[in-house]
């Protein structure tokens, strides 16, 4: 079997020994490299909010294309052990409940690498669709809440 590279993972067989191997290796490079472009070619949209509460309600834009979103990532500023709870919704009536990106919200704790997720229950964003933040709980010295989302249009 072969050797997988440092950064990304690819399979590189190897050579005079993984006969009959080379189909299945280069098929899943293909698949990890089709994954990384993806998200080289995406845009993202970053809100700040300062010193959030329990109870955040802020409109983070409108969209009139339809979008699919890959990756939300959060970080926090903060000290004495910060933990915000929060929630991306969108739908085509601001004063609606919306619908959630991530079913039951996120909860972000970390100053450094923050909160990276990529497992989304609704990622899609129709077109005609204010997108807004919500945060549910919030605990410990929190000066600030950084949330990029990363996104491709459809």
């Amino acid at each position: 079997m072969g050797t997988k590279t440092t950064n990304y993972d690819f399979w590189m067989p190897e050579i005079n020994d993984d006969e009959n191997q080379w189909g299945s290796m280069l098929n899943s490079n293909w698949d990890l490299l089709d994954g990384l472009l993806l998200t080289l070619t995406g845009e993202s949209k970053s809100i700040i909010i300062e010193n959030p509460t329990a109870t955040e309600n802020i409109s983070y834009f409108y969209t009139d294309v339809a979008v699919t979103v890959s990756r939300l990532l959060a970080v926090l500023v903060g000290s004495a052990t910060p933990s915000v709870t929060w929630t991306i919704r969108f739908g085509p009536d601001r004063s609606g409940a919306g619908t959630e990106i991530v079913t039951g919200g996120t909860v972000t704790t970390s100053i450094t690498t923050g909160s990276d997720v990529t497992v989304l229950d609704e990622p899609a964003i129709p077109a005609g669709s204010h997108v807004w933040v919500e945060t549910t709980a919030q605990s410990g010295t929190v000066d600030s809440i950084i949330i990029n989302l990363f996104y491709n249009e459809d």
